[in-house]
């Protein structure tokens, strides 16, 4: 074999190998999404201590109100706990006040805005009971935990979302110049949401009962795409009274109810639009 050829060969045989011994390190550090622990994942309890968050105890704590969110993203996770109290990121403890109220109010002021990409702030909410999270003026709001009533009151935000591993018994939405909703792969009970202007989405959720009524610009898309299991709401009822597009996909009605404007566009299976006619 020509030398030239016996080099070509050599780096050939270089280019194999270090993929191959990359694989063999990465391998040994890789966590599968089941190996991760449940230590790991778990809402510590308020009591206990964790790097880098701030502990701040009230005597009761049943309301969370956000005044002028200043662009920032709040993640505010409810957790149900003996203790009263919120935890956050020692880096945002200068951006806010906490003032506590008599009635269980806590009420959250932006002392400095968000910076660059530090706008995401995530709020340990621990209580045994928080009926109520009101925003106003901020970029986004993740609410998600355990509640058994919750009203979420929302006033110029661009997006709302429950998320993963969310459960709620009875969760009322009102959105106030909120762009978007969005619920997705949360546990529900009774859900019911006005909208105005305002996009609402439930991606692979189940409910007990889904009332939505929607005013203005409101597009409706309930689905289940992307999920083996198919989603079932026992009973869902739907108002439009402006131009909404309304859309029902690889999703179980077992009661459907409700009225649509003459502006409003359907795309369901027709077994569910009899239903909702005839309603």
């Amino acid at each position: 074999m020509k030398t030239s050829n016996k080099l070509l060969a050599i780096v050939g045989a270089l280019f194999l190998l270090v993929p191959l011994s990359a694989m063999i390190y990465d391998s040994k550090n890789y966590k599968l999404e089941s190996e991760v622990t449940a230590e790991e994942k778990r809402d510590k309890r308020f009591d206990e201590p964790e790097e880098g968050l701030l502990s701040l105890p009230f005597n009761s704590l049943s309301k969370v109100e956000i005044v002028n969110g200043k662009g920032f993203n709040f993640v505010i996770t409810l957790i149900k706990d003996a203790k009263h109290g919120i935890k956050i990121r020692d880096q945002f403890k200068d951006n806010f006040k906490f003032t506590h109220q008599a009635d269980g109010t806590v009420s959250i002021t932006v002392l400095k805005a968000a910076e660059g990409h530090s706008n995401y702030v995530r709020l340990n909410i621990y209580s045994p009971e928080v009926n109520s999270v009101k925003i106003t003026d901020a970029n986004g709001l993740d609410v998600n935990g355990t509640a058994d009533v919750l009203l979420i009151d929302a006033n110029n935000i661009k997006s709302i979302s429950i998320n993963d591993g969310a459960t709620f018994n009875k969760v009322n939405v009102v959105t106030t110049r909120v762009g978007e909703l969005i619920v997705r792969n949360a546990e529900l009970g009774s859900f019911t949401t006005k909208l105005n202007d305002c996009n609402f989405r439930s991606i692979a959720t189940s409910y007990e009962e889904l009332d939505i009524s929607a005013a203005g610009k409101s597009d409706i898309d309930i689905t289940n795409e992307y999920s083996p299991k198919r989603a079932t709401i026992k009973k869902l009822n739907i108002v439009t009274f402006g131009k909404s597009n309304l859309k029902v996909n690889k999703t179980n009605l077992e009661l459907v109810s409700g009225s649509l404007s003459d502006s409003t566009d359907v795309s369901m299976p027709v077994v569910y639009l009899k239903q909702l006619l005839k309603n």
